[in-house]
C-alpha cells in the first residue's frame, strides 16, 4: 500500500510543479546529488515553490481551539498534511518534522509545525488529539481538523490527492508545505517511503526552514546510520517482565531460526497479530517450531516507554527488538505492517508473509518453509 502511496505522491507532485513557478534555488547546496536512503532511492531534498501566499483556513486543533493560518504569521511555518488513522507513510512525516526542528537548535523554536487532517471520514478532535498521543506529537504540533466540507476545499487548493479505498482506507499526498513568515508557499517536501529515510530528508527539511529563517541559522544534523542493509541484526530490546537485553537474528550466536514479526504499537491490525503470536509462542516448542521475536519501529513511536508500556499490557511474551533508526525494517524490504519473516541462523529469509494469519495457518506455513530448508529450530 504504501509503494502505491508513494506512486501517487509523485503524479501529484508533478501536479504541483505545473501549478508553479519555479524559481532559481537558493543555496549552493541545492545543485548537490540528493541524498540517497539506506535503500538507495533518491530522497525528496524539495521542490522550491514561487512564494504565492498560502491558502488561508480557519480549523481547529487538537486541544479544540480553533486558529486560522494567518495567526501564525511572523514565523515560519511547516505545514503537513496527515490523515488521523494513518498507520502508513504519516508516522515517518511527523517523525520528520520533530527530527528538521531538532536539527535548528535554539532557532527552531521560532518554527510552528502545523498538520491539517488529510482524512474526511475521521475528523473529530478525539481523532487528531489520539493520533497525536499515539506518536508522541500531542505537544509538538498542532493537528488541524474541521468539517468534511472544509477539509475537500483544503485538499483541492493545496493539490493534495485524497482517495477512500475500499474498507475505507485513505490514500493522500505526503505533502509538506515550508511556509515562510510571511505565510508565503517557499518549499514542497514529499515523505520519503522507507523507514531509513526519515533523518537525511529532515537534514534536507531543516535547512529549508533555515533559509527562511532570519541569519540563516546553522543546522546541526543528526547522525545516520551507515552500513549496507542486511537481515542479520542485533538490537536493543525490552524482555519479558519488563528487563532490558539485545536481541540478535540471523547468526549463529542468536540461537538458530526464528520467526521475526515487525510491528509498531500504532498499528491496529498488529495487535492482533501480537494476540495471535502469543499463542504461537506457547505451542511453538511442543510443535518443534522456531521460537518467535518481535522487532518495534522505535523510529515512529514516542518513547522507549511507551514501547515497553504497550507490551507490558499486551502481555507479550518474547522478546522484543527496538529498531530506532528503520533500517531493520527497511533490509527485510518491508512496506506495510504487520509482517513476519522466518529467518535461519545464517541470515536467510526462509518466509515472509505481510499481515494476519490466523494461528493454524501462520502455524502451517511456518513449519513448512523449515522443513523445506531441512533446517533445524
Amino acid at each position: 500500500m504504501r509503494w502505491i502511496a508513494w506512486t501517487l505522491v509523485a503524479a501529484c507532485a508533478a501536479a504541483v510543479l505545473l501549478a508553479v513557478v519555479v524559481v532559481p534555488r537558493l543555496h549552493p547546496t541545492d545543485a548537490a546529488p540528493p541524498q540517497l536512503d539506506a535503500l538507495g532511492d533518491p530522497i525528496d531534498p524539495g521542490t522550491v515553490l514561487a512564494g504565492t501566499p498560502a491558502p488561508g483556513f480557519t480549523l481547529t486543533d487538537q486541544f479544540g481551539q480553533q486558529h486560522t493560518l494567518a495567526s501564525f504569521r511572523g514565523n515560519p511555518v511547516v505545514l503537513a498534511f496527515i490523515d488521523s488513522r494513518c498507520t502508513t507513510t504519516c508516522p515517518l512525516t511527523a517523525r520528520m518534522l520533530v527530527d528538521a526542528k531538532e536539527q535548528l537548535g535554539t532557532a527552531g523554536q521560532n518554527v510552528q509545525l502545523l498538520a491539517v487532517n488529510a482524512n474526511p471520514t475521521a475528523t473529530s478532535t478525539a481523532d487528531v488529539l489520539a493520533w497525536s498521543r499515539a506518536h508522541g506529537m500531542t505537544h509538538q504540533w498542532l493537528f488541524f481538523t474541521g468539517p468534511a466540507s472544509e477539509l475537500n476545499h483544503l485538499y483541492r487548493v493545496y493539490h493534495i490527492s485524497v482517495s477512500i479505498e475500499p474498507g475505507g482506507a485513505i490514500t493522500h499526498t505526503d505533502a509538506v508545505y515550508v511556509l515562510d513568515a510571511q505565510g508565503r508557499e517557499r518549499y514542497l517536501f514529499t515523505t520519503d517511503p522507507n523507514f531509513s529515510g526519515t533523518v537525511p530528508e529532515s537534514t534536507d527539511l531543516a535547512r529549508r526552514i533555515a533559509s527562511v529563517l532570519p541569519g540563516d541559522p546553522r543546522v546541526s544534523p543528526l547522525p545516520v546510520s551507515g552500513g549496507a542493509l542486511s537481515t542479520t541484526f542485533v538490537l536493543p530490546a525490552l524482555l519479558p517482565g519488563g528487563a532490558t537485553g539485545q536481541l540478535a537474528v540471523g547468526s549463529p550466536a542468536a540461537g538458530g531460526t526464528r520467526l521475526v514479526d515487525f510491528f509498531a504499537t500504532w498499528c491496529t491490525a498488529c495487535q492482533e497479530d501480537l494476540r495471535t503470536l502469543a499463542k504461537y509462542s506457547a505451542q511453538a516448542p511442543g510443535l518443534g517450531l522456531p521460537p518467535v521475536v518481535g522487532v518495534d519501529l522505535r523510529v515512529s513511536e514516542p518513547s522507549t516507554q511507551w514501547v515497553a508500556d504497550f507490551l507490558q499490557k499486551a502481555a507479550v511474551p518474547f522478546p522484543v527488538g527496538l529498531d530506532a533508526t528503520g533500517r531493520v525494517m527497511d533490509a527485510y524490504r518491508v512496506t506495510e505492517l504487520p509482517f513476519m519473516a522466518v529467518v535461519a541462523a545464517n541470515g536467510k529469509v526462509l518466509w515472509q508473509h505481510t499481515g494476519v494469519l490466523p494461528l493454524s495457518q501462520l502455524s502451517s506455513q511456518v513449519a513448512a518453509a523449515v522443513g523445506r530448508s531441512g533446517g533445524s529450530t
